[in-house]
């Protein structure tokens, strides 16, 4: 049973890559939406509802329905409410209606405007801040040698990623990626993008000082998070995390932070408190992101989340969200549970091995699938930059 699962899955994800390819945009969509039909009936019943101006609640347990009905407000929600939310099973007649309340509620929040973020990762040398969960980790010994992108190659893939009308462009880049060259390649980006498109550095943790000069070298924001297990799974303190960020917005810089890396012994208690810590710190966008289980990490044979989960827990932290925050997610495979972002990546990736990450060394096919899979699934998308990331 379980080889016929993995047939039928190779199957959708061949119908649905080859559509992708072509200039089919309806034939797109629908071979995603065919590649799941939990996700279909999800998509269909939600955008019909939001026609009518209806809700129904299908379920028996009506103490979900008033958290939900709550979060609809738009206030957002206590940590409790947020961990009563998870408990529930994400197969269930609650779930699917949290996953249709949460998909209004973002269309509220953005006004149905979903963006496309695109992301350059710039080296992939072995890193010594061995985070067990991380392709990049020293621990893991899977970059043995170093590898970094040209100069030429990045401002490139700037241009590129530009060019293809992206609304943010964030660079990456290990902790042994040395910062002062970092801020120069920052600089030269800079130089060959839009001047209003905001420039996001995810990087290792820095100081006062180290935050300003990214500000001056022409970034707009950092990526940071505490991540699920910090300072166990990884060598750096929660502390050090935190203070990483509040640099950050000293110097003017905002924030894209997120609850990941998420895994099945995550317990309910443990990403709500996370959900909190993030909306406390106020980022312009954030969202939940699963562990993946790299081959060479102790990870590699988890068991991993399932996509219903990944549906389902961003659903939740959409309604915890409420009003206040315009982006939640970070992939079209959940924009009909409440994301209205996704991000394009090219080059190297914490989530697996490979020299260049993706199916294509280009990044036009990253960006398609991400306009056509946020379209499947309702959202219009944002014309121009990205706003509310530069502070003056």
């Amino acid at each position: 049973m379980l080889g016929t699962q993995n047939m039928k899955e190779r199957i959708d994800r061949k119908i649905a890559e080859r559509a992708l390819s072509s200039n089919n945009k309806s034939s797109a969509m629908t071979a995603i939406k065919a590649a799941s039909p939990f996700l279909r009936l999800i998509s269909r019943n939600t955008i019909q509802n939001a026609e009518r101006g209806k809700l129904p609640f299908k379920g028996s347990d009506l103490r979900i329905k008033a958290i939900t009905e709550k979060a609809l407000d738009g206030g957002g929600l206590e940590e409790f409410e947020i961990v009563q939310l998870l408990q529930i099973d994400p197969y269930s007649d609650e779930a699917s209606y949290i996953r249709r309340a949460a998909w209004l509620l973002a269309h509220r929040a953005s006004d149905g405007i979903a963006e496309i973020h695109a992301q350059i990762g710039i080296d992939g040398s072995s890193c010594p801040r061995n985070c067990e969960f991380c392709s990049f980790a020293a621990c893991n010994g899977l970059r043995s040698s170093k590898l970094e992108m040209s100069k030429d190659e990045i401002i490139g893939y700037a241009r590129a990623y530009d060019q293809a009308g992206v609304n943010l462009l964030y660079l990456m880049a290990t902790a042994n990626y040395d910062f002062d060259q970092f801020c120069e390649i920052g600089a030269s980006v800079r130089e060959v993008i839009r001047p209003d498109l905001p420039l996001v550095a995810n990087i290792d943790d820095f100081s006062d000082g180290q935050a300003l000069k990214l500000k001056t070298s022409g970034f707009d924001a950092i990526y940071h998070a505490v991540r699920m297990g910090e300072g166990i799974i990884t060598q750096i303190a929660p502390e050090t995390r935190l203070q990483t960020i509040y640099h950050a917005k000293n110097a003017g810089l905002t924030l894209s932070s997120g609850v990941e890396p998420i895994g099945l012994e995550h317990t309910p208690e443990e990403i709500a408190k996370s959900i909190k810590q993030q909306i406390s710190l106020e980022p312009i966008a954030t969202g939940p992101a699963l562990r993946i289980g790299v081959p060479g990490t102790r990870f590699e044979k988890d068991r991993p989340t399932s996509r219903v989960d990944w549906c389902f827990i961003t659903a939740v932290y959409r309604l915890a969200l409420g009003l206040d925050f315009r982006l939640c997610g970070n992939t079209y495979l959940t924009a009909d549970s409440g994301s209205n972002y996704s991000c394009a990546e090219v080059g190297t990736n914490p989530r697996d091995a490979a020299t260049r990450t993706g199916k294509t060394p280009g990044i036009g096919h990253g960006v398609d699938e991400c306009r056509i899979g946020l379209e499947a699934f309702g959202w219009k998308i944002r014309s121009g930059p990205s706003e509310g990331w530069r502070i003056e």
